[in-house]
Order: C-alpha cells, then sequence, then structure tokens
C-alpha cells in the first residue's frame, strides 16, 4: 500500500510539472517505502480449495456465489463484481466484457457450473452481485477475513484464486496460450496485432476442465481430466 501510494503521489506531482505548475517535483528522489516488492506466489492446495468452498454456505448467498464464480471463471474481482445480467448469454453460455482492466473486451465462456450458479441468484437490479440493487458488491477484505475464519483457510487473497483457477487449468493440460486467453491479458508484441482469433472454443474447453476438477474436488470425487 505504501508503494501504491507513493506511486499516485509521483504522478500528481508529475501532472503539476508538465502544466508549470511547479518548477521540480519533490518526490523524485523518494525510494519505495515499502521496500522491494515480490510477486505472490499463493496457490490454494485442493484441500484449501475445498474447504474454502464449502465454507461459502456460512457467507450471504451473493458473496457466496461471488467466491465461487472467482474460482470457476478465473477473472478478476472487480470484472466479477460489476457483471451485468445485459452482459450475460445464458443459453449460448457467454458473459462478454465490454472493457476490461487492460482496455479491450473479452469473451469469457460460462461452464455448467457458473451457469448454474448465476441462475441461483435473483435478478433484483442491473447487477448480478449486489446487495442494495443498484451498485455492485464491495467489502472484499471483510467477507474474504469473514472467509478466512470460517475456513480455517489463512494467508490468501481474492487474486489467489485467479492464480489458483490458471495453475490449476495448467496442471490439467491445458496450454499457457489459451490461459492466457482465458485470463484477458494483452498478448506480447506481434500475436497482438495479427492474432484475431477470439479463442472462444478453447477457453470453454479449458474452463468447463477446470470446473469439473473443481466440482470433483469439492466433493472429494475422482478428479476429471481435460477434454
Amino acid at each position: 500500500m505504501a508503494n501504491r501510494t507513493l506511486t499516485v503521489v509521483k504522478r500528481v506531482f508529475a501532472f503539476a510539472l508538465d502544466r508549470g505548475v511547479i518548477d521540480a517535483s519533490p518526490s523524485v528522489r523518494l525510494k519505495p517505502p515499502g521496500g522491494e516488492e515480490r510477486s505472490r506466489e499463493r496457490v490454494l492446495t485442493k484441500t484449501e480449495l475445498r474447504q474454502l468452498w464449502n465454507s461459502t454456505e456460512q457467507l450471504r448467498p451473493v458473496f457466496a456465489a461471488f467466491i465461487r464464480m472467482s474460482l470457476l471463471t478465473a477473472q478478476r474481482r472487480s470484472e466479477i463484481a460489476g457483471m451485468r445480467w445485459i452482459d450475460l448469454d445464458l443459453k449460448v453460455g457467454v458473459w462478454r466484457l465490454e472493457r476490461t482492466k487492460v482496455g479491450q473486451s473479452h469473451e469469457v465462456p460460462l461452464s455448467p457450473q457458473a451457469i448454474n450458479l448465476v441462475q441461483g441468484l435473483p435478478r433484483t437490479g442491473p447487477f448480478v452481485f449486489t446487495t442494495n440493487h443498484r451498485r455492485p458488491i464491495s467489502g472484499f477484505s471483510k467477507f474474504a477475513t469473514a472467509l478466512s475464519t470460517a475456513s480455517g483457510v489463512s494467508g490468501w487473497k481474492l487474486h489467489d484464486l485467479r492464480r489458483t483457477a490458471a495453475t490449476g487449468m495448467a496442471e490439467l493440460g491445458v496450454s499457457a496460450d489459451h490461459i492466457e486467453r482465458v485470463l484477458g491479458h494483452v498478448l506480447p508484441g506481434i500475436r497482438r496485432v495479427y492474432v484475431r482469433h477470439e479463442f472462444l472454443d478453447e477457453k470453454r474447453q479449458a474452463l468447463n476442465a477446470w470446473a469439473r476438477h473443481v466440482e470433483a474436488v469439492v466433493t472429494q470425487q475422482r478428479p476429471v481430466a481435460a477434454a
């Protein structure tokens, strides 16, 4: 948080400097107060995944569905929270995001498990995940902490669910390229310019395989291999 705050401060002073409001930025020599950052590598074990999933039953239904959707789709928390009914085609099984965090459109195939999850929620406003019928849910840290207490699983963050899903798909034999497509990452270099194929079928196969695996893990059945 300290490092993120410094980044914002530097941007503010850079803005003022560009417009001649100040002659020099007082933040130019400041070093990140949080020290060198390390990328998180937290991936839930099968036991932890089962404990988290099953313990969501102790949360409000909308928060439980949000956690489970995070695991099933491997999308960013802000994008899942902002999911709108108008963006869903449940007959085809597709969630269409007009603009993601990286500024591009993205189609997310919905597994049968994800479709069932959505269909179990009341349609009380424009957003799928809402508690007041007007705005998306918020207070992520609060219900994540409640879930940690209920499940006994500690040291995890919501983004770790996305990493767990990506890692799980890789273990099921899904190619790295297809996982990148599922995650909605911007492809590097020439591929971003010339490879316009949406990989919808490949993404569907990957997410369906992962959803079957999650279902097997949480019900303690034999895991199902990727198709």
